[in-house]
Formats: C-alpha cells, structure tokens, sequence
C-alpha cells in the first residue's frame, strides 16, 4: 500500500515543521515523516532550555560552510524580521535581551509547542516513528524517461500536458506496544516498547529531506538522512561535531577541572590557518568548554576529521588571561606585585589575581614554586614576572579531538551548496528534491543562528514548491 501526497517531509525538526507548515497551509496535502517519537525534539534542549530562536544581527559571517553564500542571498528575504513574524503569527510573543530572542515565556517547550499545534491546524499529517530509509526519484524530469507517447517529461510538460517529477518514499514504521506508566506511585520508569520497524511506502510530487544532523544524543539524530542523500548521489562535506567542547593533551586540565573564567582564544591549525574568540571559558578534565570554545571547535573539528594528517600536528589553542593589557605592562605589574608582597609564597603574590587553581598551575608551568617564600634578590620578581606574564597571556592546550556528536549543539558538514539552488535549495540535478537545516552543509555560530537557518532554509524551500504549484 502506497501513501499518496503532494509533499513528503522528511523530518520533523526545525526546519521540517516550517516547510510543513506553510506548504500545508497553502492546501498542498502534507505529511512529515519523523523518526522519532515526536516532532521537535531537539528544540527543547536549544539556549539552555530557553530557545534562542533568532538573532538581530545577520550577516553571512554568521554562516559557514559551502553554504555560507547562500545564506546571505536568503537573509535578504527572510531575516529576523520574517522569522519573529512568523512566530508571532503562530502565538509566540518574542522577547529581545542585547540581540538574542527568545519566547516571552523562557521555554523551548512553548516554541516546540505551537509549532506542532500550527502543523495540526494547517492540515499537515505528522507520522512518528517512521524513519525515510530511501527516496527514488520516478519519471523525473532530469531523467527525461520516454513517456507512451515517446516524448520526454520535459516535452510533455512544454506542450502542456500534465508533469512533475515524481518520488518513491521507502520508510521504516514502528508502532507503539506500550508506553510508560503514569501511575504515580511506581518509583521505576519503563521505556515505551515498540514493534520491530516494517517498510511503508510513500509517493509524493516533492520532497523535503531535513532529517536533521547527528547532533545530539535523541531518537532521531542518527543522521540517517546523509545516508538518504548520499543514495540519492548528492555530493556531501564530511559530517563533523561542531558547537561542541574541545580535548586537550595537557594533563594540566584535570587539575584546573571547573574554573571559568574570561579570556581570549586563539586557534592555530597547522598550516597556519588562525581562528579568534573570546568570552567565558571553562576548564573540564578532558580540556575547555565555554561558548568561545565552542565556536572554535567547528574549525579543530573539520580539521582533525577531514584534513588532519598524524605528521602535520595538532591544532593549538592559546588562551590570553589578560586580553587587554600588553606583555611588557603586565610584567611590570606582576614585578611590583612581588616587590609589593616580598614576605608572602608565590601562590599568595597571586592571592587574588586569578582563580586559585590556575595561579597553582602558572606558578608550575612558570618553574617557581607555588608554596615557596622567594629569599630577598633583586632580580627575582623581574624573572618571575616575565615568566608568568609569557604564561598568562599564552596558556597553551594541545587540541587532540572534539566530543562526540551526543555532546554537539549542531552538525558541520552535509549536502555541498553546489547540488543545491541557491535561492530554493532544490537539488539542481533532482527538480522537486530539496534539503534543508543541517542536512545541508550549512552551520551557524552560537546565538540563534543555526535554529535561524533552519526556519530560513524550511521557507524558501516551502515557498518555491508552493510558487511551482501556483498556489
């Protein structure tokens, strides 16, 4: 048995549940096809649970990837405007704090929401636990497949008879057995148990692949749509973890484990390649995290995943506690600092200055001795603040790797900018195909960009299947 629509939504994140959205809502039959067990799941987690939707700023620095570019054609028909009134027309009143916007409620959940109740209301059908395993392009125009009359599809259409490219949508379905039970009085949650996936099949005119990345550690994010699209002969940029935390070589990180605190970050790759954040960064025991952190990662990622070989090195990381303040001035205070306090050890010449543990770590790395009270010589706090100034304005960690893609906010890599129009992001060689969110090699830095590009990336593609459709 074959399921009949016009439009086959691979998808029900961000991306997918716009596209359905408005492709639904200009009377076009619609279902989305999701693998999980809801749709929208990944919202829930974005800026903390706080859903950093958008923000007003927009450039196409914001963007990276093959699709950089692309972007920044579709900024200018969809920015922050376009996108806080689409929300608004969905009932979500937005609400700014210094350039990020966020629901005026401070949930996700309310964003996941009235998405899913704007998909019911505007006719779209929502399958859940239906995974697309493979979408086979039939009589598609590209194809030019000899018709009855021996005319191409691109020759019937010109001469006016009916035509579209048309899609076989192979899916596996699960169904639900049981699911967890309310009973408040049970102490020990069950996990729904579901039938084994069995095939179910889909025909559609058009075809929207935004299954999403492997981002994430959710049914859902397995990132089976690279395969989909791989199948389909779709050129692809490696997938990689990015907005994600970096590993570090230097055993220094377990010590420093919880320390936060603001710096700038530079990121050399070899080669010589050079990356700049700054902000809040934290030290964990396996290296640093903290959102500056996480804004590099996308270029160690794509490096240590794609282009890394093991004689070029690693990528190094180089953190200036004292950003605004040059090396020689800052020597010069750490020399009054131990003129000034002569009596105390060298970790209480610091008292105050940095977090205790990381004073604890320059001292060592500087090879003065953290407990130690200096004897009086006039040339010891000149050498100790040369010393601990080179430290301090460049701590260097060793990159090894990046967590896992559980641990990434977003997915680099994915479906290359060049298979793809620009303005539509219909696939050029498969008309009627298109790929949105991260499923293209698209990505944002933090702050409401990537779920933009996802809500961006869901329009133009619904717009230009519904202009086709003349709807």
């Amino acid at each position: 048995m074959k399921h009949r629509y016009q439009v086959i939504v691979a998808g029900g994140g961000a991306s997918g549940m716009t596209a359905a959205i408005l492709a639904a809502g200009s009377g076009l039959r619609t279902a989305v096809l999701e693998a999980g067990e809801t749709v929208g799941k990944k919202l829930l987690a974005t800026g903390n649970g706080k859903c950093n939707f958008t923000n007003s700023l927009q450039t196409p620095d914001c963007y990276r990837g093959s699709g950089a570019e692309a972007a920044g054609w579709l900024l200018k028909r969809c920015g922050t405007d376009r996108v806080l009134s689409f929300f608004e027309q969905i009932g979500i009143y937005p609400k700014e704090r210094n350039g990020y916007w966020y629901p005026n409620s401070g949930q996700a959940a309310s964003v996941r929401e009235a998405l899913y109740e704007e998909l019911l209301r505007s006719g779209a059908d929502v399958i859940t636990c239906c995974r697309v395993k493979s979408v086979e392009p039939a009589e598609s125009i590209s194809r030019k497949q000899r018709t009855g009359n021996g005319k191409t599809g691109l020759e019937r259409a010109s001469s006016g008879a009916p035509c579209r490219p048309r899609f076989r949508i192979t899916a596996g379905k699960r169904e639900l057995l049981s699911s967890e039970p309310s009973r408040p009085e049970r102490k020990k949650k069950e996990k729904p148990r579901y039938s084994e996936e069995r095939e179910i099949f889909f025909e559609a005119d058009y075809v929207i692949l935004a299954c999403g990345g492997s981002a994430g550690s959710f049914s859902g994010a397995e990132g089976s749509g690279f395969a989909v699209a791989e199948e389909l002969g779709l050129g692809m940029a490696e997938p990689v973890p990015a907005l994600v935390q970096l590993r570090a070589a230097e055993r220094e990180c377990g010590v420093l484990s919880g320390v936060r605190l603001e710096a700038a970050g530079k990121l050399i790759l070899p080669g010589g390649a050079v990356f700049c954040e700054r902000g809040e960064f934290l030290f964990t025991d396996y290296g640093i995290s903290g959102i500056p952190a996480m804004q590099l990662s996308r270029f160690a990622s794509v490096y240590l995943n794609r282009a890394a070989k093991p004689q070029d090195g690693c990528p190094k990381l180089f953190l200036d506690f004292f950003p605004d303040t040059e090396e020689n001035k800052l020597a010069f205070l750490l020399e009054e600092r131990f003129r000034r306090f002569g009596g105390r050890s060298a970790e209480g010449v610091l008292l105050g200055l940095l977090p205790s543990k990381l004073n604890y770590v320059l001292l060592c790395l500087a090879g003065l001795a953290p407990e130690k009270r200096p004897e009086p010589d006039s040339c010891f706090p000149e050498k100790a603040g040369r010393m601990l100034a080179g430290r301090m304005k460049r701590f260097l960690l060793t990159i090894t790797g990046t967590n896992s893609f559980d641990s990434a906010q977003v997915t680099a890599g994915g479906v290359l900018m060049e298979e793809l129009s620009a303005d539509t992001l219909e696939a050029k060689r498969i008309p009627g195909l298109y790929v949105t969110g991260e499923l293209a090699d698209v990505d944002g830095t933090c702050g409401g960009y990537n779920l933009h590009w996802a809500w961006m990336s869901g329009m133009a593609a619904a717009e230009s299947i519904i202009r086709n459709e003349g709807n």
